[in-house]
């Protein structure tokens, strides 16, 4: 029973002393944050578009699979966060990372009602950001990767986004 508490006061200590790049329990952001990783996709117009092009605005990446019920469910969060926010402070970006087709993306646009740009063919995505399909990402106005978390909370990433518009 020693070994067993000694053991847990030890992976405690460690946990709570390590630097996270992960949010904190709240839902808060990142406070070890990571370089974002730059990228460079295509629309279903075939306009190309780089995470660079966004530099000095706060970025929410949205990771979507085209077909996915969660992630159309989801689609009336991130609208309503794209609409909350002027263009030129914050951009919303989708990421179909199951690389639909063009017509396939257009069908998921079609029935969500998404007003910003979704990029085919981001599945190379997933390893570099370390995220699946529905996934919320923040990426600060220095490009660095300050908020990731599983589904859509609009009123976390909005009061994160929030946070983000603060800083420097």
């Amino acid at each position: 029973m020693k070994k067993i508490c000694t053991l847990l006061l030890i992976l405690t200590i460690t946990l709570s002393c390590s630097n996270s790049t992960e949010p904190d329990g709240n839902g808060g952001l990142i406070s070890d944050r990571p370089e974002a990783t730059n990228f460079t996709l295509t629309t279903v117009n075939n306009e190309t578009l780089s995470l660079s092009d966004f530099q000095g605005k706060v970025v929410y990446l949205f990771f979507l699979g085209y077909s996915c019920p969660l992630c159309k469910a989801n689609a009336p969060g991130t609208i309503a966060i794209d609409n909350k926010y002027d263009d030129s402070e914050v951009q919303i970006i989708g990421l179909d990372v199951w690389d639909g087709s063009g017509s396939q993306v257009l069908d998921f646009i079609g029935s969500t009602g998404v007003n910003y740009p979704i990029l085919k063919n981001a599945s190379a995505l997933q390893s570099e950001y370390n995220v699946s399909y529905d996934y919320s990402v923040l990426v600060d106005k220095q490009g660095r990767v300050a908020y990731k978390k599983e589904g859509v909370k609009s009123s976390e990433i909005s009061s994160n986004i929030d946070a983000l518009l603060e800083e420097e």
